[in-house]
């Protein structure tokens, strides 16, 4: 059972992909495809999503950041500390 189950999400899966994901596309003069955005609101949200990927990033770079320092602080503390 699990070994038609599987194969059958996975199919399912790539045809919704290939479905959901088509979009009205031209090729310009240098061969390249062009794909148009429908409308403003398209747009505006293709802009957010980007924005608030760029932020979800620089907010992860920062708690790296601030869990280095700490280890960094750690072994400074450790190596301060006299042994009992």
């Amino acid at each position: 059972m699990r070994k038609i189950l599987f194969p059958a999400l996975l199919l399912c899966g790539m045809g919704l992909t290939v479905v959901g994901c088509k979009k009205e596309a031209s090729v310009n003069a240098d061969g390249k495809e062009v794909v148009a955005v429908d409308n403003m609101q398209d747009a505006n949200a293709i802009i957010e999503f980007n924005n608030n990927l760029i932020q979800k990033s620089s907010k992860d770079r920062s708690n790296l950041e601030r869990v280095v320092r700490y280890l960094e602080g750690m072994d400074a503390f450790i190596g301060a500390q006299t042994p009992i």
